[in-house]
């Protein structure tokens, strides 16, 4: 782990580098620098960024680098967000930053980026309880996430953001003097969709973070305390009836503000206004947690790297089992062989060199293996598919959740010859292997209650040299059970290489 690192953030409207140190258990920032840029502006209009900014960008990252090596940094971590992440002609730029300053970039996606400040939030707010709210506004983005004490039991993420906002609907500004009748228009489809999301829950506490909020409660005259700032309904409406009305010029003028700022307080504070009220919450707390702290502290503080890891564990089995609620899935069946399966895997684990990731992968798999079954009993797998491919799940990545929803497509295939591959970009090796040992360990789980009706109480597992041998301890008719089995084990054998058995208690089946 390192001691003193760096970090140059590519953001929309600027580019942040932080350099800092550990000190403690904690992080000391030792330097702070903006360079304004305003990437934003041309991603979100038209959709690149222009020659002259991009050589405007590659100076200030090599100015910022060489302040960075003055102080010795161990690390320094480049990343960015909306602004690059949308842009058309990324991959020219990561190539120009990569040859010019031998720096590679990291772009993170919306699930990432959003994960980092849930992360943060939740850290800074201790024993959290109940039903809350978290939501990130950024230029580019808004996510919003519904805990559960403190698990992520909901996430959601949109490619919507304040700046964005502005740049698709600033043409109509001049030609109304109720602009902010427009921007909620604009908004009503998303805020009904996100009603739907968080309908029937009673969320008390709303965490809000993004650029804006300090500055939101600056201006409604709010202090802060700690790593918050707690501003009341009556005090937001305030300032929002003070805001609505004027144009971003006005709002520079009467709060000085700088453009950018002006441009997007009125979007992001109409957000802010239709998110809070889908809660029963009396305020908001805007929280101070921002991005580059995020990834300093992952930098700095190892430990807390790999609790954050079995959070985000627990997050996404959390939020499966909600996603599978949503579409009526028999949790009871379930839960069987969720625990079957399971216990398979840390059996062969280590032989196998099977990984702690792998594992949430495989249970997240098996929760939502069959919710196809809500839309239709026939070919249930594919729409088990399509389902998990167009779910949001807490800090799941495409990648990952592209895993899974293969998973569930495969777990009625007889064969790996069989195997269904939909997206082009799991078709190498590694990634069928994947698919397919975990596919493999699902079904013979799922031929253990094929009769859903768990017909044994125990299961004792034995991995031999070249056999994995399962005994149940039953005294029911397991017929289907057997006969489930001998189809489903055949994929089993070709992808470990062994024979697998299954035997009852002092009787050969």
């Amino acid at each position: 782990m390192f001691n003193r690192v760096a970090t140059i953030y590519i953001a929309s409207s600027d580019i942040i580098m932080k350099i800092a140190e550990k000190k403690e258990k904690e992080v000391m920032i030792l330097e702070e620098l903006f360079y304004p840029i305003n990437l934003g502006h041309d991603t979100f209009s038209s959709s690149a960024v222009t020659f002259e900014k991009i050589k405007n960008l590659n100076q200030a990252i090599n100015n910022f680098k060489k302040i960075a090596e003055e102080y010795q940094v161990e690390k320094i971590k480049v990343f960015a967000t909306a602004a690059l992440r949308e842009a058309l002609n990324k991959d020219y730029i990561i190539y120009q930053i990569k040859n010019n300053n031998n720096l590679n970039i990291e772009i993170f996606s919306n699930v990432e980026e959003h994960q980092l400040i849930y992360q943060g939030i939740r850290n800074t707010n201790k024993n959290l309880k109940g039903d809350n709210l978290f939501a990130y506004i950024g230029t580019g983005s808004l996510g919003i996430a519904v805990t559960n004490q403190n698990y992520i039991v909901k996430s959601q993420s949109i490619t919507l953001g304040s700046l964005k906002i502005n740049e698709i609907l600033k043409g109509l500004q001049h030609k109304t003097d109720e602009f902010h009748i427009v921007i909620d228009g604009y908004l009503s489809g998303y805020i009904y969709n996100l009603d739907l999301f968080i309908k029937k829950l009673n969320i008390n506490n709303f965490y809000a973070s993004g650029k804006e909020i300090e500055l939101i409660a600056k201006l409604a005259g709010i202090t802060r305390k700690s790593n918050n700032f707690n501003i009341s309904r009556a005090s937001f409406y305030r300032l929002y009836n003070n805001v609505k009305s004027k144009t971003p010029k006005q709002l520079l003028e009467k709060y000085d503000l700088g453009e950018a700022a002006a441009e997007t307080l009125l979007p992001s504070m109409t957000i802010y206004k239709n998110l809070m009220n889908l809660t029963q919450s009396s305020q908001i707390i805007g929280s101070t947690v921002t991005i580059e702290t995020e990834v300093i502290r992952n930098m700095l503080f190892d430990n807390r790297h790999r609790e954050l890891k079995k959070q985000s564990f627990k997050n996404i089995i959390a939020s499966s089992r909600s996603v599978a609620k949503k579409y009526n899935y028999n949790q009871e069946h379930a839960e069987t062989i969720e625990k079957i399966a399971l216990d398979i895997f840390d059996a062969l684990k280590e032989r196998f060199q099977l990984s702690e990731k792998e594992r949430v992968l495989l249970q997240a798999a098996v929760i939502l293996h069959d919710i196809g079954k809500y839309m239709n009993l026939k070919k249930h797998y594919e729409h088990s598919y399509y389902l998990i491919r167009n779910s949001d799940i807490a800090d799941l990545n495409s990648y990952d959740k592209n895993i899974i929803a293969h998973i569930s497509l495969n777990h009625s295939q007889s064969s790996t010859t069989n195997l269904k591959i939909k997206d082009n970009t799991l078709k190498n090796h590694s990634d069928r292997v994947l698919i397919a040992k975990l596919t493999a360990i699902l079904k013979i789980a799922d031929s253990l209650d094929k009769s859903h009706k768990e017909p044994f109480s125990e299961l004792e597992i034995n991995l031999e040299e070249n056999e994995l041998e399962l005994i149940i301890n039953t005294e029911k008719d397991i017929f289907l059970e057997k006969w489930a089995f001998s189809n489903k084990s055949r994929i089993f054998k070709e992808i470990f290489g062994i024979d697998v058995s299954l035997n009852k208690k002092n009787t050969l089946l």
